[in-house]
């Protein structure tokens, strides 16, 4: 039988500070947790249902801007190329959907079930005002869904995620 393969995500994450001192304006998106995702694919159970990390990375968001007090954010994704990639395989970036969710009761929208892409996604909109403990998002994982993993050539498939914080 052959051994399945191994399928691992570098996030890359850009943290944006405010100017230091009275500045009150600030956008920061900052991982607390799930930086590194790995999907190990070793079983025919795993290839054929696929594998779920639930709330697997949790970002903090602080997002301030005096001058609109209605003013909100939003949290996007896209992977940094066309496919998963190993030495010499691809596989199709939509075999990994991404959902999320609060960490508490803010009043935003979240989205389900995102295909990843290379092209940017909103998963969160109408995000409030407020400091990191206040602006949690999770971040959960589900790849190869439905047996789309059967008969994928086994190897270390790597993608860079990046997750864009916008007004």
């Amino acid at each position: 039988m052959k051994s399945a393969g191994l399928i691992l995500f570098i996030l890359s994450i850009s943290t944006v500070y405010s100017q230091p001192g009275a500045n009150p304006y600030t956008a920061r998106l900052t991982v607390i947790r799930g930086g590194y995702v790995e999907f190990t694919f070793n079983s025919i159970d795993k290839l054929n249902n696929g594998i779920t990390y639930t709330n697997y990375t949790q970002l903090s968001i602080c997002y301030k801007d005096p001058d609109n007090s209605a003013g909100t954010w939003k949290l996007s994704v896209q992977a940094n190329g066309a496919n998963f990639t190993s030495d010499a395989n691809t596989l199709n970036l939509s075999t990994v959907d991404l959902t999320t969710s609060n960490a508490g009761a803010l009043a935003a929208t979240y989205f389900a079930n995102i295909p990843l892409s290379a092209v940017n996604s909103n998963i969160v909109t109408g995000g409030p005002q407020g400091t990191e403990t206040e602006n949690i998002v999770n971040v959960t994982y589900k790849c190869g869904m439905g047996g789309t993993m059967l008969g994928k050539t086994q190897g270390n498939y790597t993608a860079d995620i990046i997750f864009t914080l916008s007004p």
